[in-house]
């Protein structure tokens, strides 16, 4: 593992060499313990992590929030293993450049959006928020000025806001963020013969840095600032969570 700087670069690529890729290779087993080991200790300190004052101008708003028990998993669906005994089975999502495991842009933003489904839980979240009476027009309103609209009425990208990526805050920088699991598909017949899958995941307690670029809307007399606009975000994010398996507690912040 000392070669590699890149966590990325180890993940998809180093993890691999040197294998057998035979059925039951005992010596893939053993170094394929050893490599999950070496993620579960990588440490930031050899990637490059985003410092966010970079765009951290007037116009961007952030807010941090915490990955909760059990963890983080991102990017699960990506091809990874190839059916080795003890081997990471399931992808990750890391930064291609940097090696840092983040959340794509267009998570948060398809989390974000799906959570304007339910009109009255927006409705109840902002009237916590701002003491406003919103109405579920105003919730389709800026359902379209935030996200696009599905309508035949353009809203211009211009005037929407935009969503980054949330990246590891840089406090973490020298600090283990990895750590791996494991999780048991129900079989068919219940809990005869269990196959446990190893995956990795973001630890408990660390910090990421959500970033966008906001804008006020305003239907009639109903304002949606950008102050109020970020609270609600960080609110759907407490609540719903982000990722995969968010159904059994993965992907909660606080």
């Amino acid at each position: 593992m000392d070669k590699y700087k890149n966590l990325n670069y180890f993940f998809n690529v180093g993890y691999f060499k040197g294998l057998s890729f035979r059925e039951n290779d005992e010596d893939d087993e053993k170094k394929l313990s050893k490599r999950n080991n070496d993620i579960r200790n990588f440490s930031l300190s050899e990637s490059m992590i985003p410092i966010e004052e970079k765009i951290n101008n007037k116009d961007i708003s952030t807010f941090t929030m915490k990955t909760s028990y059990p963890g983080l998993l991102i990017g699960t669906g990506n091809i990874h293993g190839f059916g080795g005994k003890g081997e990471i089975a399931l992808g990750f999502t890391f930064d291609y450049v940097t090696g840092a495991p983040y959340i794509p842009g267009s998570s948060v933003k398809g989390c974000l959006k799906k959570a304007f489904l339910k009109e009255e839980y927006i409705i109840e979240t902002l009237k916590s928020i701002n003491e406003i009476d919103y109405t579920k027009d105003d919730v389709k309103y800026f359902k379209e000025n935030i996200f696009g609209s599905d309508s035949e009425d353009f809203i211009a990208v211009s005037k929407r806001d935009i969503f980054f990526d949330a990246i590891i805050h840089k406090d973490f920088k020298d600090k283990k963020v990895m750590e791996i699991d494991n999780i048991t598909p129900h079989d068919p017949e219940g809990l005869k013969d269990p196959n446990p899958i190893t995956m990795i995941k973001v630890r408990p307690s660390v910090r990421f840095v959500f970033q966008f670029l906001l804008r006020e809307n305003k239907n009639g007399d109903h304002v949606l600032s950008v102050e109020h606009k970020k609270e609600l975000f960080k609110n759907l994010l407490t609540d719903l969570g982000i990722g995969a398996k968010t159904n059994v507690g993965y992907g909660y912040l606080t």
